[in-house]
């Protein structure tokens, strides 16, 4: 087994955000009060708190931890961590396109008369709170609102980024041959044998729970395969290890466990923080009215609601896109990308401000993103 020696930046980096965890949080407070308590002595301390640690499940609640960060940003384990697109096409097309982005938003707010951002009335905000669940049903008239933009319309900027060298590398007409699809960014892809090692649990001579296995099927091996696989799943949350978790989900998750195990591999472990932080967004979304929420209730209309499988998330998303839309903290996603966060200027200043206010412009088709999660989830 090869070791891998990660960057003394990544392990300062990973250590000082696990710190800021409730889990490292809860974990201070045992080990404090074992320091407090008189029954243990100096000699035995070290052990003591290596036990504990051990045997309490912090040990491998932190081993999740670490894990999720990596998944999260793989360029942690690189030496130089590369945090913004250091190709000058690349920035220009990315340019192009945020000011396209931008524009289209500007010309929709000038041509409805509609400002970006507006406190609601005390009267408008407790109505809109009476009908928090269930805003499905609100009779709201989108038919002047369009989407910023499509996934069409982004496929066709993708389509038009060429790289530079190309010209001088090649022939100016290298013909059809020179390249198998619409993209013309030399990309790095992983060979039909390294795919067949990525995805080999896909194999057709494997076993997989909703692909050879129907777990809706009343044949005796599809019902015995789906016992042996609810099985192995609870010993796979026994165990608590977010790393085995997504080794088992990549030969199918039974439907009663699902829930739990995307819970654990995306380390969501929910506390009061963020019921607290929770509330305070969906506080904002009652105070001031965005002229995205439109954005976002049209897109819902036209996507969502009209999909047989996901028309039931419907209320549950305007909720959640709703307070995801007043969420700053990711701002700081835009640090390790090469996009940068939408700007707008505060009436009567100088002053500028991210807008939305998590540097998220809705789009045709965002919403299916949620229902997507909620599928796996809930």
């Amino acid at each position: 087994m090869v070791s891998t020696v990660w960057p003394p930046n990544s392990v300062n980096f990973i250590s000082s955000e696990i710190e800021k965890t409730e889990v490292y949080r809860k974990l201070l407070v045992r080990l404090q009060d074992l320091i407090m308590d008189p029954d243990v002595s100096c000699d035995t301390l070290e052990d003591q708190m290596r036990k504990l640690i051990s045997e309490s499940g912090y040990k491998q609640r932190i081993r999740n931890l670490v894990y999720q960060y990596i998944v999260k940003d793989p360029n942690l384990k690189d030496e130089i961590q590369q945090k913004k697109e250091p190709l000058e096409y690349i920035q220009k097309a990315q340019i192009n396109w945020e000011h396209r982005i931008t524009k289209s938003l500007n010309n929709m707010s000038n041509e409805l008369t509609l400002v970006f951002s507006r406190k609601r009335p005390v009267s408008e905000q407790i109505e809109f709170e009476a009908k928090w669940s269930e805003l499905g049903s609100e009779d709201m008239d989108l038919s002047r609102f369009r989407p910023v933009y499509s996934p069409k319309d982004f496929l066709e900027v993708l389509i038009n980024v060429k790289s530079p060298n190309i010209g001088t590398l090649m022939n100016p007409d290298p013909g059809s041959s020179a390249y198998w699809g619409l993209i013309k960014v030399p990309l790095k892809v992983k060979s039909f044998h390294q795919l067949r090692i990525q995805f080999e649990e896909m194999a057709g001579s494997t076993d997989h729970l909703g692909l050879n296995i129907l777990p809706f099927s009343n044949s005796d091996c599809s019902k015995k395969c789906l016992k042996d696989r609810v099985s192995l799943g609870k010993h796979v949350l026994e165990a608590n290890q977010a790393t085995l978790a997504r080794e088992f989900c990549k030969k199918g998750c039974p439907a009663t466990l699902r829930a739990d195990l995307w819970s654990l591999i995306l380390g969501v472990d929910i506390c009061g923080a963020h019921k607290l932080n929770f509330k305070h967004l969906k506080s904002c979304v009652f105070q001031h009215d965005l002229l995205i929420d439109k954005l976002i209730f049209k897109d819902i209309h036209l996507t969502a609601s009209n999909d047989d499988q996901y028309f039931v998330f419907e209320d549950l998303l305007y909720q959640i896109l709703l307070v995801f839309s007043r969420d700053t903290s990711l701002i700081s996603h835009f640090e390790i990308s090469s996009a940068n966060p939408p700007k707008a200027v505060v009436r009567g200043t100088h002053m500028t401000v991210t807008y939305p206010p998590n540097g998220v412009i809705p789009f045709h088709g965002f919403s299916m993103y949620g229902d997507t999660l909620f599928s796996l989830i809930l």
